[in-house]
């Protein structure tokens, strides 16, 4: 299961779990480390950043999916080139599998921020309430409350995070 740029795409970076210092996105092959299988890949350049965050099923062999080739290929789907076509690759799955993407678009040229987001995805955060008592003169008095589990810093936003859940039906060539 993966995601085909365009052209569009030259001049961002890719990175994944195993590609930290990321590779240019400029329609020549690159090799990447695919084993152990990346949980998260994104794209980062002048346009914005993308990154999807995968949960695959456990009991399969999965390794990670790159392929950024212009080379006309005529079994590709689309334009019939890869622009940082990335994903997961599983081998011999049933014949359903269930897969889950959490993906987000975030300002440009970020840094590499996918362990972060695959952070807020698995260990999603957890609100507190604390009660509080406002005295005669306006001030409020918070009473204590246990420490919160986890912090995390704030960032900004994304403008768009989406869970899905997609039944994928796998054949064989």
């Amino acid at each position: 299961m993966s995601g085909d740029l365009t052209a569009a795409a030259s001049g961002s970076t890719y990175y994944d779990a195993n590609t930290v210092a990321g590779v240019r996105i400029d329609g020549a092959p690159d090799s990447i480390v695919t084993s152990p299988a990346s949980n998260w890949h994104q794209i980062s350049g002048s346009t914005g950043t993308y990154l999807v965050i995968d949960d695959w099923p456990g009991g399969t062999t999965a390794s990670t999916y790159y392929k950024d080739d212009k080379t006309v290929d005529a079994t590709d789907t689309g334009d019939k080139m890869s622009y940082a076509d990335a994903g997961l690759y599983i081998n011999q799955p049933g014949t359903l599998i269930g897969f889950s993407l959490a993906g987000y678009i975030l300002p440009p040229n970020q840094p590499r921020v996918g362990p972060t987001y695959e952070a807020y995805v698995r260990q999603p955060w957890q609100a507190q309430a604390s009660q509080q008592r406002y005295g005669s003169s306006g001030t409020v008095t918070a009473q204590p409350s246990s420490t919160p589990t986890r912090t995390l810093t704030p960032t900004r936003t994304p403008v768009w995070a989406h869970r899905v859940f997609l039944p994928v039906v796998i054949k064989s060539r």
